[in-house]
């Protein structure tokens, strides 16, 4: 990762949750003091968890359970690579 990304993975996500393809962007994050979680992967096919999962997921990262929550999908190999 370019130190461009990790200023901004630092800045915009640090107490963020990401939920991550592997665990290389896992170890990545983790370095920069990003919280993550494995668990997506545009070519898996999968049952997903029910919603209560996501919202308890969500609390324990600290969500009030009213705030809206974003989700963005950056394209992999800008955020991990290096």
């Amino acid at each position: 990762m370019n130190p461009c990304w990790k200023r901004c993975a630092r800045a915009i996500a640090a107490d963020s949750l990401i939920i991550t393809r592997n665990e290389e962007s896992q170890e990545v994050l983790s370095r920069l003091g990003v919280s993550s979680e494995a668990g997506t992967d545009t070519a898996w096919t999968f049952e997903p968890h029910p919603a209560e999962y996501g919202r308890e997921a969500l609390a324990a990262a600290g969500w009030d359970g009213r705030m809206p929550v974003l989700c963005a999908l950056p394209y992999q190999s800008i955020l991990v690579a290096g």
